[in-house]
């Protein structure tokens, strides 16, 4: 029975952040960086607004990025570059893009064309439907009248 438990302590995973230690990763340096199970980073989020604690749209944004991190199995990273802390006007801390998410943003759409018509291919292809809706439309015809003829 001993060496049950003791194997179970060995092989037990470790014990999981709770909402205080994201809250406190958070005031260390304004990023949420460390490894925090997803209940924990929403539990967070309801506690900081229970709290009125201020800055509370940077804190769900750091919740959020933290979340699309664990979505994503990307690593938690801290960013690049910060302003030194006597630089910052205020208590709010916000966050730097970091590379890794600079590199699973969504692509840009492409520009518009300076020419206002459609593309050649969507023209041929509207010209293919408008044949298949008449063929459709003319084998409707030929089968009622064929049908009433006979």
């Amino acid at each position: 029975m001993v060496a049950i438990l003791a194997v179970l302590m060995i092989v037990a995973p470790p014990v999981v952040a709770n909402s205080n230690d994201v809250i406190l990763d958070y005031r260390a340096d304004g990023v949420i960086d460390g490894e925090h199970d997803p209940d924990a980073l929403w539990d967070s989020l309801e506690r900081w607004q229970a709290t009125g604690t201020p800055n509370y749209g940077s804190f769900e944004q750091a919740v959020s990025e933290a979340l699309d991190q664990l979505t994503l199995g990307i690593a938690p990273s801290t960013p690049t570059s910060r302003p030194p802390a006597g630089e910052q006007s205020s208590n709010e801390v916000v966050p730097q893009a970091t590379e890794q998410s600079r590199a699973f943003a969504l692509p840009e759409p492409p520009r518009p064309r300076g020419d206002s018509r459609p593309p050649v291919a969507f023209m041929a292809l509207s010209a293919l439907a408008a044949l298949l809706v008449l063929a459709g439309a003319a084998a409707a015809v030929t089968r009622r009248v064929r049908s009433r003829g006979s």
